[in-house]
């Protein structure tokens, strides 16, 4: 590893160290100085306000907090392969993370933090404030890279498909200058295509003549041990083995008895990234409940007002509980408001006959429900309905954001490859939820599902949250102008 690429990547977290501890600082300063902020509005005065020095210690402690939160993100690779786009997104959700936590630290242990606007205005700032200095050592690096320190000479051994596919990408990364590519066989370079160096049995002089760093092989060969080439030439060598011509993502190598093995597994959603969903599911889930409680009591009031029957949707009218179908097959009980008017369910199977718009698969859209209450409808449309559903969230059952939660009898409807969508928790949104709302064939709502369950990451689930709430606002006004 080059020397330039190990003081950049050690430079991150320092330097994101110093911005958390100096917002901190800086907001502290500001609020213990200054009576109003910025002539828009007037501080309360602070008995309790800490001294410096009791603040410097909690800033110290906060910052070495958000270091773990951002190790967490993966933020301090040395060798990272991501583009500026994704770092700069990347650090400012564990911005938020970091801020969760330490209003999550607060609410445990019961007490308030001394000023609001300092939590706020620290929290805004760290928000803004690491990705710009990311950003910073990015271009520090990139104008390093341009004067020619830290580019690695690379070479790729196999000329197929993938070799072409990792040559477009290695040469879009300022770190590689990859020469050309080495055949199993002699062959000329085709036009518009890399350049060809040789074969693999002059990767030895080649690596010598042009000063080669590290070498990508990509098709196997028993003509030459290129392993102990690279190892007598001090050389990188990475392999990407034929099976990542079918799966190229979540795939965890481990060592059995000094045995290489490679997992394929189904989705990202193992070890410490289960962990970490669960956690942020809990901790979103008790603040929304938390800060909505007062509408979901102002609800619960106006359904007993709209229609006769129980503020909850949680079972069927012969008693029997609704159940839906969660992770792994396991039924839970769900919980919802009452969007329906009372023992409407028996008319279910007659309207699905006379007045379903889903002619595939096993699920239904009934157009014109002449179920739903006047008050349902707004409660549908708005999602607000879904919120009881936080209450499964915290046991267990749900996920903020996962596939749709079916009932039994849709599930039993499933194909083979249906089925992979149970491979995680159902969530109250998802990427299907927000990608069509209920307008989606069965077919498309699945792939989304199954793209979600294989490409799971914080960020997307932080996104899909954020376009939930644009989704459902959008439909709002769509009512009000029907």
């Amino acid at each position: 590893m080059k020397r330039s690429e190990i003081f950049f990547g050690i430079l991150r977290l320092p330097l994101d160290f110093f911005i958390v501890f100096s917002s901190l600082l800086f907001s502290y300063l500001f609020r213990a100085n200054n009576d109003d902020f910025l002539g828009f509005f007037h501080f309360n005065p602070i008995d309790d306000i800490p001294s410096l020095f009791e603040f410097q210690k909690f800033a110290f402690s906060a910052s070495f907090l958000f270091i773990l939160v951002a190790a967490y993100h993966r933020l301090y690779l040395i060798k990272t392969s991501s583009n500026r786009q994704k770092e700069f997104f990347e650090s400012s959700v564990a911005g938020v993370v970091w801020t969760m936590f330490l209003i999550s630290y607060f609410f445990v242990i019961r007490e308030f933090f001394f000023s609001r606007f300092v939590l706020i205005f620290a929290s805004i700032l760290v928000i803004i404030l690491v990705p710009i200095g990311r950003m910073v050592v990015r271009s520090l690096q990139t104008m390093s890279l341009n004067m020619g320190f830290g580019v690695r000479q690379a070479v790729i051994l196999g000329t197929g498909k993938t070799s072409k596919e990792l040559f477009q990408a290695l040469g879009k990364d300022k770190r590689f200058n990859v020469i050309g590519l080495l055949s199993e066989e002699f062959k000329e370079s085709k036009k518009n295509s890399p350049k060809i160096l040789g074969t693999f049995q002059d990767l030895e002089k080649i690596a010598k003549k042009l000063k080669i760093e590290e070498v990508f092989q990509t098709k196997d060969t028993k003509k030459t041990s290129i392993i102990e080439i690279c190892k007598n030439l001090h050389l990188k060598y990475y392999y990407v083995p034929n099976v990542f011509e079918i799966q190229r993502t979540n795939i965890s190598v481990e060592s059995f008895a000094g045995i290489p093995i490679v997992e394929l597994l189904p989705t990202p959603l193992e070890g410490w990234n289960r962990v970490i969903k669960r956690l942020f599911d809990v901790l979103f889930s008790l603040l929304v409940l938390i800060l909505l409680s007062p509408l979901l009591l102002i609800v619960s009031i106006l359904i007993k007002l709209d229609s006769s029957g129980p503020v909850f949707f949680s079972k069927l009218p012969n008693g029997k509980p609704a159940l839906r179908i969660g992770q792994k097959g396991r039924p839970f009980r769900l919980y919802k408001f009452r969007t329906m008017k009372k023992d409407s369910h028996d008319q279910l199977k007659t309207l699905i006959k006379d007045k379903n718009l889903r002619k595939e698969g096993p699920l239904y859209k009934i157009k014109d429900d002449p179920r739903i209450t006047k008050l349902g409808r707004f409660l549908r449309m708005s999602s607000i309905d879904e919120l009881p559903n936080l209450f499964s969230v915290l046991r267990g059952e749900m996920s903020i954001v996962g596939p749709r939660p079916h009932t039994p009898e849709e599930v039993s409807k499933y194909g083979e490859q249906n089925k992979r969508v149970l491979e995680i928790k159902p969530g109250i949104t998802g990427l299907a939820q927000v990608s069509g709302r209920h307008n989606l064939k069965f077919n498309e709502e699945n792939k989304l599902d199954l793209f979600y369950i294989e490409n799971w990451s914080l960020r997307l689930d932080i996104k899909i949250i954020i376009k939930t709430f644009s989704v459902i606002f959008s439909d709002v006004l769509n009512m009000r102008k029907n």
